[in-house]
């Protein structure tokens, strides 16, 4: 099974902008723009077992090879481009600053989403695939 992707382009949230420097503090300028992606899961990603976290492995990979291929194309424009990592919220490329993103958070913040909350797993509920969405995030400068 190949998993569904969509993607989303929208302008930085005011918690971006207000934050960036404690996000990427290599960053000179804030981001301009903010590319979600989210695959579709096999299963719901909200619950903790092996299978939940070999899913979610699966789609770190999916996520990583897409993200390192944007990141390619759009940084050898010269453009400033970081993908966040959306297991621990931190920038791939960049120095890593004092606080990390919050998928989860922002994408309630720039699409309006709505969250799941299990424990201490917060999770993006999308409007189809409901909680079974891995969310990846590419920043533009």
């Amino acid at each position: 099974m190949t998993s569904l992707c969509e993607t989303y382009l929208v302008p930085p949230s005011a918690y971006v902008l207000g934050h960036y420097p404690a996000l990427l503090p290599d960053w000179p300028t804030p981001p301009q723009q903010l590319l979600f992606i989210f695959l579709q899961a096999r299963l719901p990603l909200v619950t903790a077992n092996d299978a939940v976290e070999q899913e979610k492995e699966r789609l770190a990979t999916v996520f990583q090879a897409w993200a390192q291929f944007t990141y390619q194309n759009l940084a050898s424009s010269s453009r400033l481009v970081e993908v966040v990592c959306p297991r621990s919220g931190q920038p791939r490329y960049s120095q890593a600053g004092s606080q990390v993103f919050d998928l989860p958070a922002l994408v309630s913040a720039c699409l309006g989403w709505e969250l799941s909350y299990q424990g201490d797993c917060k999770a993006v509920l999308h409007p189809q695939w409901r909680d079974a969405c891995y969310p990846g995030l590419i920043l533009m400068g």
